[in-house]
């Protein structure tokens, strides 16, 4: 095996961008990592997955973590050799040491608090087509929404099942969430609006009152307000 403080500085890499739920979730793409990046051989990233998904670590609470303890729990849930166990438990132990738990204490819902506490501008670029028998107008629009949240505690539940998976998540992943929710709802909308007269061609320079109403209305399910906007729109001639 090769050195187990570099097998547990790349598992606290992990844990660090995703969460300790990350090493038993994604255990098999582990194994297929450590493989690909020579950290370990077959044998040990077997042994590795193997202890991952059995998580015996799981069984100590923190600062009571003990090697010996640690690699009888490995040994007899995983049926390896003492000698196996015991480099196992070693990566552990510099895994969970006091160290990375004070660090991840620190980092528990930090993405989700920065999120609360900050603006954020949620931006939009539309595009449809309408079909008038031999002719199209292309029509476009872009726009900017600035918001704040005023609701802390909807936030966290809507993101309830992302923060179960990693507390660690930040705000800037949080943000993309809603980004791409928004954007989804506002490209349906603006499809219907393009659309939906088969006689007249839209009026994209229009749409910013649709546009406000689906932000505001997006704003007050999610526990955020609407700060300030900026819209345009354009159709094109008959094409």
């Amino acid at each position: 095996m090769n050195d187990p403080a570099m097998i547990a500085d790349r598992l606290k890499q992990l844990v660090d961008a995703n969460g300790l739920q990350y090493l038993e979730d994604h255990a098999y793409e582990l194994y297929e990592s450590m493989k690909e990046e020579k950290l370990l051989d077959d044998v040990y990233a077997r042994v590795l997955l193997i202890c991952l998904l059995s998580a015996d670590y799981k069984n100590f609470e923190r600062g009571k973590l003990e090697k010996t303890a640690l690699s009888s729990s490995i040994q007899r849930s995983c049926a390896l050799r003492e000698d196996v166990s015991n480099q196992m438990a070693d990566v552990f132990m510099r895994l969970f040491d006091e160290k990375n738990f004070t660090k991840w204490e620190e980092k528990r819902y930090s993405g989700l608090w920065k999120f609360c506490e900050e603006e954020w501008t949620f931006p939009w670029e539309g595009f449809s087509v309408w079909y008038g028998g031999h002719v199209h107008v292309n029509c476009r629009a872009s726009a900017s929404a600035v918001v704040r949240i005023v609701d802390s505690s909807k936030i966290e539940l809507d993101n309830e099942k992302l923060l179960k998976q990693n507390l660690f998540i930040t705000a800037e992943q949080i943000f993309e969430t809603y980004k791409d929710r928004l954007a989804e709802k506002i490209d349906s909308d603006f499809e219907d609006y393009c659309t939906c007269d088969d006689d007249y061609p839209p009026v994209s320079e229009d749409y910013w009152g649709n546009y406000e109403e689906l932000v505001r209305e997006f704003c007050l399910k999610h526990g955020m307000e609407l700060i300030d906007y900026e819209f345009t729109g354009a159709s094109s001639n008959y094409l």
